[in-house]
């Protein structure tokens, strides 16, 4: 007896030793990344090319600016290309008092376009997640807006409906909502060995880019209960409705995020125009992306 007891005991201390060593790893991960970011300021991480009206890109959750993937660059001709990392997400900054609001999303946003000078006639495109962020930027500062295409939209009309639609997002937006220490302690695997993952996950995920893998690891706990937060109690209709005829949706049959009925009920009540493609929620830009150009560069 005394002698299993020793075993147990001896496990037990082992298991807190490792706790508390992925515990200091991952503190350490994210001061490091957000020292990286100290350059930035309170503006977010962008890339753009080309000249002419603005076109910005904003991506959807775990998703960075190598989630456009050049698919747009033909456009650099004539616009304005910026592809921007939103607030907690890919090499923007993450907050140290997260989880942060809609209003940190669009007050980032800002500061990052007016430094850019691209504050007229500007074109929103988004994905999923973004696309709260853009409609709400097109409803706050409708004078400056152009267009709004949004894919793969989120609608829903209630928090339990939203619950439900964003655990169907993505592996990561289900723990977070039906398994909160489970959440908790794969955020702080992940933090703790990010470098690893950065380079073993790509192997492990075919079905996208392997640069956008790698860029869905960079974010922390505060990030995604940020994210998840923003679109859960701010529902896209209410800025759709402010701007209908502005927008522009391109929503796949296969999106189980949102069912089709859905956005064609919000596109009817706003004014809002309704492109339908073969695509599900993940994959706009390889099933629709001629439809989703269309859509950006049409009178």
């Amino acid at each position: 007896m005394r002698r299993r007891t020793k075993v147990l005991l001896g496990l037990a201390g082992a298991t807190i030793v490792a706790v508390a060593a992925v515990h200091v790893a991952a503190m350490l991960d994210m001061k490091r990344e957000r020292r990286a970011r100290l350059y930035l300021g309170d503006r977010l991480y962008t890339e753009s090319r080309g000249s002419g009206p603005p076109i910005v890109f904003l991506p959807g959750m775990q998703c960075s600016t190598r989630f456009w993937d050049g698919s747009f660059d033909s456009l650099a001709g004539t616009h304005r290309l910026i592809f921007v990392d939103e607030l907690g997400f890919g090499r923007s900054p993450w907050p140290e008092d997260s989880p942060y609001d809609l209003e940190d999303q669009l007050a980032a946003l800002r500061r990052t376009l007016v430094a850019l000078d691209a504050t007229h006639d500007v074109t929103l495109v988004a994905h999923s997640f973004g696309t709260v962020i853009a409609a709400n930027y097109a409803a706050t500062w409708p004078g400056e807006v152009r267009r709004v295409v949004l894919l793969g939209t989120p609608v829903w009309g209630s928090e339990s409906e939203a619950r439900e639609r964003i655990k169907s997002m993505s592996t990561l937006g289900w723990t977070f909502l039906a398994n909160r220490p489970l959440a908790v302690a794969t955020c702080t695997a992940m933090c703790a060995f990010r470098p690893a993952l950065r380079r073993v996950l790509p192997a492990l995920d075919r079905s996208r880019p392997p640069d956008v893998v790698r860029d869905s690891v960079l974010h922390d706990l505060g990030s995604v209960d940020g994210a998840v937060g923003i679109m859960m109690h701010n529902p896209i209709a209410t800025p759709v409705q402010a701007i209908g005829p502005r927008v522009v949706f391109v929503h796949g049959r296969q999106d189980v995020v949102t069912p089709l009925e859905t956005v064609e009920k919000l596109a009817r009540a706003s004014g809002a125009r309704l492109i339908v493609v073969d695509s599900d929620h993940h994959h706009y830009l390889t099933r629709a992306l001629s439809e989703v150009s269309s859509a950006i560069t049409a009178d």
